[in-house]
Formats: C-alpha cells, structure tokens, sequence
C-alpha cells in the first residue's frame, strides 16, 4: 500500500513511478526545499545496499557557500550514523559506508552499506543543510524514512575466498575439466605401464622356451663342443688322405 507524500506537513498524492516516497519540507514550510527517498528496500545480510535520496532547494540561494549530508537510523530524531564533510562514521558503521551521491552536482545524498549486518535493519533518514548566499543556514530531512530489511544470505553462483571457491548449487553438476585431464594422463600412464610389463613378460617367456635361460656359461659349453667336434673331424680327414707306411710316395 503505498502512503501518501508529506510536503510541508501537508499530505497529498503519491506518482513517482510507483513507488511510495515521502517528502518532507524545510522548517519554514517551504516546498521548494525537499528531499526524496525510497519507503522501504530489502537485502541480503553480507551484501551490499544503496539508500538513496535526493534533495532540491530553490535556485535564489544560490551559490551555496556550504552543504553537508547526514544520514539518520531510528527515524526522524534519530542518532547520526554519518557526515561526509566531517567524515564521521558511526562505529557501527566504521568502515562500511560510502558516499555514492554527488551532493553538489546532482543534488544527491545517496550512500551505500556494505557488508550488511542483520544489526543494520532500521529506518534511515536523509538530512541535509545547506548555508545560502546571505550566509543563513537551511536544514531539512525525510519525514519518514528508508526502512531497510536485512534478510538472510544469499547463495550465490561463485563466492570467492582468498584460498577457496565455494560454488551453489548451480555448479554441483558440473565436472572440472582439468580434473578430467589429469584423470585421462593417469590413466594412460597406467596403461604404458602395464603395457611394457606385459611385453617383458611376454619376451621372458620365450626366452625360456627357447633355452636362453642358461645363461653364458651354456653358451661358451656349447661354443667349445662345437669347436671339439671340428678338430676331430679335421683330423680324421687328415688321417683319410695321408699315405700308407711303407708307400714312397711318387
């Protein structure tokens, strides 16, 4: 349900864009001065969420000679959580919040949280003061302002950590390639391995079926036999063709 604007205390419709916004005017009542912000935003606690607000003033105060944004939690009377130009951060905050608007150019004020606390969930207010061209002071904020919910964390595809990946549950199907690469050059290790034992193996067996298992000495015995066998046949050849005694020879 969308609530109705408040500029200057007096309530009217709402027709920016859908959304419900709330309006509130300078403490002189004038409408000129206004400043605009979300009615609610939500977010995940870890993440990071934008509030913003922009602001308007008339033209005649012109130049500013000074402007500061400050920001609010717990409503309209709440505790300071921040102050760009005297870069004062809460403690709560330290560290946390960051300026995203360009006050002086676009007239926003809008800041970011990071790091989001469940802690955080608040109303947060948007107030600026300016000082105008005759030296006076102007100030003001949102009626109501930006309610934030901190839900709970969001999973998300891939979350990195300085030594670790933790993927969702869209990536538990999923199958590494380079695991799949190392498994393959294991694998092919493996059977190279086998491979060659096998041919060892192989050669081994034949070996010892064709007797090469007695080692050198059978073969320098066999060698030697060889050898033995020629000498006694040459001399027997010998013996054949050498002249009976008592013969003279011709």
């Amino acid at each position: 349900v969308c609530a109705p604007l408040a500029v200057g205390g007096t309530p009217g419709p709402d027709a920016v864009t859908g959304l419900c916004l709330w309006v509130f005017a300078a403490a002189a009542h004038d409408p000129r001065y206004q400043i605009t912000q979300p009615v609610s935003l939500s977010a995940p606690a870890g993440g990071s969420v934008t509030l913003p607000c922009t602001f308007t003033y008339p033209r005649e105060i012109e130049p500013l000679q000074d402007l500061r944004v400050y920001w609010r939690r717990g409503g309209f009377n709440g505790e300071f959580i921040y102050n760009h130009t005297e870069r004062f951060t809460h403690p709560d905050y330290g560290g946390r919040i960051v300026l995203v608007g360009d006050p002086w150019g676009s007239r926003t004020a809008s800041i970011r949280i990071d790091r989001l606390r469940e802690s955080d969930a608040s109303e947060y207010v948007c107030h600026v003061r300016v000082q105008k061209n005759n030296g006076k002071w102007e100030q003001w904020r949102s009626n109501l302002g930006t309610n934030l919910t901190v839900t709970a964390p969001r999973l998300t595809d891939s979350t990195w950590h300085p030594e670790m990946v933790t993927t969702g549950a869209a990536d538990a199907g999923r199958i590494d390639p380079q695991r799949i690469d190392t498994v393959h050059l294991v694998l092919i290790g493996l059977v190279l391995v086998l491979s060659k034992a096998g041919i060892c193996g192989l050669v081994f067996a034949l070996g010892r079926r064709l007797g090469w298992d007695h080692g050198p000495e059978s073969v320098t015995e066999q060698v030697s036999g060889s050898d033995a066998l020629s000498a006694s046949r040459f001399e027997l050849t010998s013996l054949a063709l050498r002249s009976p005694p008592g013969i003279p020879g011709e």
